[in-house]
């Protein structure tokens, strides 16, 4: 018979976390090591939840290897998604459309062809979401030519007041475009 060896106060913590947090099957292999470890045998394990032997067998035995790691899901290769010169021309068209700069179009393409996880429908949704109004294109442009800009700066370029830029350039830092450098008098945005 297999039996999980006995557990630490840590090891006991770390598996009941994972089967409060963890998804679905690193859930249920740490119920398998828990189990086992409170004299459940193989077979009862499978009967519980409703699995080969040699499946429970195996998480004990990874686990049992490598501890917590041996039961977490390792990352698998695929096939990643393919973006069609459709889907690439729909975002420059989006982006042209709400007005901002070059860069982030050429830094969502990197991140279209280095980050396989990313939805394409949702993030043209997104997109379409945070349409920026004039100000705020003009802050970006601003920012890429000079560096940095300034809450006076913006107020000045727009003869608007201090509330008005300031919700312009919250807009900007909520949508992770920009971030605020210094401090106090002395702060300014740049470029995320």
């Amino acid at each position: 018979m297999l039996y999980v060896r006995p557990l630490s106060d840590n090891e006991l913590s770390d598996l009941e976390k994972l089967t409060q947090q963890a998804v679905g099957r690193v859930a249920e292999r740490s119920w398998y090591v828990l189990m086992s470890n409170k004299g459940k045998s193989v077979p009862e394990i499978c009967e519980i939840f409703n699995r080969h032997p040699n499946c429970v067998r195996k998480w004990i035995k990874r686990y049992q290897a490598q501890g917590i790691n041996g039961i977490q899901d390792i990352q698998r290769s695929g096939r990643p998604p393919k973006v069609n010169e459709q889907t690439k021309e729909k975002i420059d068209e989006i982006f042209k459309k709400t007005g901002i700069a070059e860069r982030f179009v050429r830094r969502l393409k990197e991140m279209l062809h280095l980050r396989t996880w990313i939805n394409i429908e949702e993030l043209l949704i997104i997109l379409e979401q945070i349409a920026l109004t004039e100000r705020q294109t003009k802050i970006v442009e601003h920012i890429i030519s000079n560096g940095r800009i300034t809450s006076s700066e913006f107020q000045k370029m727009f003869k608007i007041s201090r509330q008005a830029a300031h919700k312009e350039i919250n807009k900007l830092i909520e949508l992770s475009l920009i971030e605020p450098k210094g401090t106090g008098k002395s702060i300014y945005y740049v470029l995320k």
